[in-house]
Parts: structure tokens; sequence; C-alpha cells
């Protein structure tokens, strides 16, 4: 909404110079500048608050569940590998 309202500041800008019978160009340059500055703005604060969104996460998300089946896996037979020789019979011993 800036940019409008500078409507009026900018509108009387021309006055008293060479162009101020003629459409104001100044006006709708500003307006155009002001709001590329406000939406680069805008953006550069959804990339700062959700950064993840922008990166190529989906390899790293694929090795962390990997790495996380392995451990599983090997923590299983660590587990069924000490029950069994928690109960195995005395003579096997």
């Amino acid at each position: 909404l800036l940019p409008f309202a500078l409507v009026r500041t900018f509108g009387e800008f021309g006055v008293g110079t060479w162009w101020a019978d003629k459409p104001k160009p100044v006006v709708l340059l500003a307006m155009g500048f002001i709001g590329l500055v406000f939406l680069s703005i805008e953006d550069i604060g959804v990339q700062i608050e959700e950064p993840f969104a922008i990166l190529p996460l989906r390899n790293h998300h694929n090795w962390l569940l990997r790495d996380a089946d392995s451990c599983k896996t090997m923590l299983e037979y660590e587990l069924q590998s000490h029950v069994e020789a928690t109960f195995r019979d005395p003579d096997q011993r």
C-alpha cells in the first residue's frame, strides 16, 4: 500500500518542470521500484523462515533412514545373540 500512498508526493514532483503537463512516468517508476523492493524483502523473509523448503534434503533423509535401519538391525542381532547366550544349556558353554 505504501507505493499508492506516495502517489500524491510524487504527483507534485514535476510541478514547474518541462514535464508538468505530460504523463507522470516518475510515479509509475517509483511505485514499481518500491513494490519490487517490498516483494524482494518478503521473499527473503520466506526463505529465512522456511530454509529447508528450498534445500535438497531428500538425499539426507534417505541416508538417515538407511542408517537408522542398519542400527536397528545390528541392535536386534546383538539382543538375539545375548538372549541365546543367556539361555543356552550350561553343558554347551
